[in-house]
């Protein structure tokens, strides 16, 4: 639920729209909160009541909030016990699939894990089921789907191979100017699902637990997928999408095949330890400017706490190396809060930065992002309190003085957000409210304010609590496939990493 060009840059958007309009029993329409789109669905018009079933993929918490903005606008009853009638509301995407709580009373289904298996059932489910009932009942008994007041648990679905899995070739490409609002975030471009999942298990990182095992495809489907998704999609552009696709051993070769077959290219953040001087100049020569690291922090203590270990060294000479081969800018992704985090680990990360500057980023050609550490559902760090908000500025404030590069941009996500999302993702039925009633003020920070007050809420004073690790949690109905037990120890374990 976002704008077009946000909505367009989903490759779940188009894995859903092109996988049910290839069926002979369903059509898939397009609805986005564009002012600037007529109103009704994007091909027919049809209002959302007209449908029997509303689909949202929600990519990112605050996304819940869109969500029920749309269905207020669309005069759809929000609570699911007064709603007698109108369409089915099923949720997906990794956000629900790791905790659907918040929205479990406005909502019918919820499907849990990677719907391309499963999807052929839910549309028979919808389409045989005579009542509203019966298809919930059908719903129930289909594996990864979760129904509020039948289900009790649910396992998470995926498929094992993705070189077998369902495809979209012809994704919609909007034919519009570059600059145009309506313009795909990404670009027009062929999206290229590289890989699912990460090896490395980040212990803060969702992906590398819900979307695990992880799988990649192969290089002979990856490439004739780019060529033939590519021809039918009418694009030059293909933008490679995996958080490890830079881990694959064929990924340079894939790479240059593109590149010599006239191919512009986009990758995601590379791992300094995937990064070779044949593999950057293969992404320079595909048109790409900017190339994103994500070292989160510069303390070698703190990498150990997260569990995410950087060579130093490494990712030094990957920098100079990028720079050498023609890299214009450099974007790097850096956290704050991680659990133990003193002075000197902020001072390691600014002076990790000024490595960087002395070998060629600096000023505009060096993008920082610093996020406050969010802990997430089905991590070792769901346990993990947040800091207060105004601690979170002062460490930024720290970074950002003691790094000393006047001129480059730092960008802090705003501590406020982070504890939406915080709230959204750790919260139970009882986040519900406050969510319905920041939906109907509008959504702003201004609304979350007036609801959580209206609620009684203290976020601050409820997000600074460590949780009980021998209490249940909320969302432990979900077997994601990884055992509570291996999160709990790796949970213990960063806490007792040594500091020094």
């Amino acid at each position: 639920p976002s704008v077009y060009r946000v909505g367009m840059s989903c490759l779940a958007t188009h894995i859903i729209y092109q996988a049910i309009n290839d069926t002979e029993q369903a059509v898939c329409e397009r609805f986005f909160l564009d002012s600037l789109l007529p109103r009704g669905s994007l091909e027919s018009r049809f209002p959302p009541t007209r449908f029997k079933a509303l689909g949202f993929s929600i990519q990112y918490e605050l996304d819940y909030v869109n969500m029920l903005k749309f269905l207020v606008n669309s005069g759809i009853e929000l609570d699911r016990a007064k709603r007698k009638d109108g369409p089915l509301i099923i949720v997906g995407g990794p956000v629900p699939s790791s905790n659907p709580l918040p929205v479990l009373p406005f909502i019918d289904a919820v499907v849990v894990g990677e719907v391309e298996e499963q999807l052929p059932q839910i549309l028979d489910a919808i389409a045989h089921g005579e009542t509203k009932e019966d298809q919930l009942e059908l719903l129930a008994k289909i594996e990864g789907v979760y129904v509020p007041g039948i289900s009790s648990n649910v396992r998470r679905i995926y498929p094992e191979n993705l070189d077998a899995v369902f495809y979209p070739l012809r994704q919609v490409i909007p034919q519009v100017e570059d600059d145009s609002p309506l313009c795909p975030v990404l670009g027009k471009a062929f999206l290229l699902e590289v890989s699912r999942g990460c090896p490395r298990r980040c212990r803060f990182c969702l992906e590398s637990y819900l979307y695990h095992p992880f799988r990649a495809r192969s290089f002979e489907t990856l490439l004739e997928l780019a060529e033939n998704g590519a021809a039918l999609s009418s694009v030059r552009k293909i933008v490679c999408i995996g958080s490890a696709a830079g881990d694959l051993s064929y990924f340079t070769d894939l790479l240059e095949e593109l590149v010599n077959k006239g191919f512009h290219t986009s990758v995601p953040a590379l791992n300094p330890y995937a990064i070779t001087e044949l593999l950057l100049k293969a992404i320079q020569r595909g048109g790409q400017r900017t190339l994103t690291l994500a070292p989160e922090t510069g303390s070698c203590p703190l990498q150990e706490v997260c569990g995410k270990r950087v060579d130093l060294s490494l990712f030094l000479e990957a920098v100079s190396t990028a720079k050498e081969v023609g890299f214009k800018h450099l974007k790097l992704y850096l956290l704050i809060g991680l659990p133990g985090e003193t002075a000197d680990d902020i001072a390691s990360s600014a002076a990790l930065l000024r490595e960087v500057a002395r070998r060629g980023f600096s000023g505009a050609s060096l993008h920082v992002s610093v996020n406050p550490l969010i802990p997430k559902p089905h991590t070792p760090f769901q346990w993990l309190p947040m800091l207060p908000i105004q601690e979170y500025r002062r460490r930024f404030r720290i970074l950002v003085s003691s790094a000393k590069l006047p001129s480059t941009l730092f960008e802090l996500l705003d501590p406020r957000l982070a504890y939406l999302q915080a709230f959204l993702s750790l919260g139970g039925e009882e986040v519900s409210e406050p969510l319905k009633l920041a939906a109907i003020y509008g959504g702003s920070l201004r609304a979350w304010r007036k609801a959580l007050r209206e609620c009684s809420i203290n976020l601050e004073e409820l997000l600074t609590k460590p949780r009980d690790v021998e209490s249940r949690l909320p969302w432990d109905f979900i077997d994601t496939g990884v055992p509570r037990s291996l999160l709990l120890r790796e949970y213990t374990k960063a806490l007792s990493e040594p500091l020094s």
